[in-house]
């Protein structure tokens, strides 16, 4: 009964998230098989943005403490070739090392997607940040 349910659940899970490349997509179920359709802006709590609609860069900081990279972060100045939303991954290197992950997503996608997502993130922070957490054992 419980695999019923959590399929069930992955399923609506998997249908409330979009991917934009080059349009929206979502996956739908068909006939128990996922199929990526083409999607309605304004339908999908999540959004995936795709790398070519963001620019990413890193910075090394002389930084050990992790809560003091992410406030140094803040205030880093945008290298960003154009205007948009910046999202970013601490990530320590060594004892007196962070690595400062950014990513930034081009203000219009940004407002492309702002008024009906609830979550937009950008998709090489979100496999960032899968990584690392699957490296430290908190996945699989």
């Amino acid at each position: 009964m419980s695999l019923i349910l959590f399929d069930k659940f992955y399923n609506l899970l998997v249908q409330n998230i979009g991917h934009y490349t080059d349009r929206l997509r979502q996956v739908s179920v068909s006939s128990g098989e996922y199929v990526s359709t083409i999607a309605n802006v304004d339908c999908l709590p999540l959004i995936i943005v795709g790398r070519e609609h963001c620019y990413e860069s890193f910075r090394d900081l002389p930084i050990a403490k992790t809560e003091e990279a992410i406030a140094a972060a803040k205030h880093l100045d945008n290298v960003s070739p154009f205007d948009g939303v910046s999202y970013f991954i601490v990530e320590s290197l060594a004892e007196d090392k962070t690595r400062i992950h950014i990513c930034t997503i081009k203000q219009e996608i940004f407002e492309l997607f702002s008024a009906s997502a609830l979550v937009i993130v950008p998709e090489s922070i979100l496999l960032l940040g899968l990584l690392q957490n699957s490296e430290k054992g908190k996945y699989g």
